[in-house]
């Protein structure tokens, strides 16, 4: 159970341990009951959830038109221009479980118009409830050497 001190958005909470990928999912239906709780702590949250509960033997395999729809969705909330988003080698975690990753390279417009680039990105989707939302977008050198470890850790080539 999550418990939690003083109020948002500075509420000190600890965080319960999951050991599969369903017990994240139960945790986030939990919260969504208050969904300013959801705002404050859903970003955070998302990386050390989806790392904490997520088998290492996972395979990849390539993402069906569903959670395509999903993985386009939640990146174009986080791109400056979401209709010329270009996504390369996307990989879906292959579990039993509802909450999977997706990883891949994404490709956009920035500011001035121009393509910035391909960059890796790791998505988490929630089947059960076709949902899917960026844990992080390899912005940096170091973001990018991140996401890879932690697709690799899945299963889940970016090369």
């Amino acid at each position: 159970m999550l418990r939690c001190r003083g109020s948002l958005p500075h509420a000190v909470c600890v965080v319960p341990k999951f050991h599969t990928a369903e017990g994240v999912f139960n945790f986030l239906m939990l919260l969504h009951w208050n969904h300013h709780m959801i705002k404050f702590l859903a970003p955070p949250l998302a990386a050390f959830l989806l790392i904490a509960s997520l088998s290492n033997t996972a395979m990849a395999a390539g993402a069906s038109e569903a959670q395509m729809r999903w993985i386009k969705s939640a990146l174009a909330e986080k791109l400056i221009d979401p209709e010329s988003m270009r996504l390369s080698k996307v990989k879906i975690q292959k579990t039993k479980d509802s909450v999977k990753s997706a990883c891949g390279w994404v490709n956009s417009k920035n500011r001035m118009g121009g393509y910035a680039g391909r960059v890796p990105f790791i998505v988490a989707i929630m089947e059960r409830v076709e949902f899917a939302f960026v844990i992080s977008i390899g912005s940096t050198d170091d973001e990018k050497i991140v996401i890879s470890r932690m697709c690799s850790k899945y299963g889940i080539s970016l090369q």
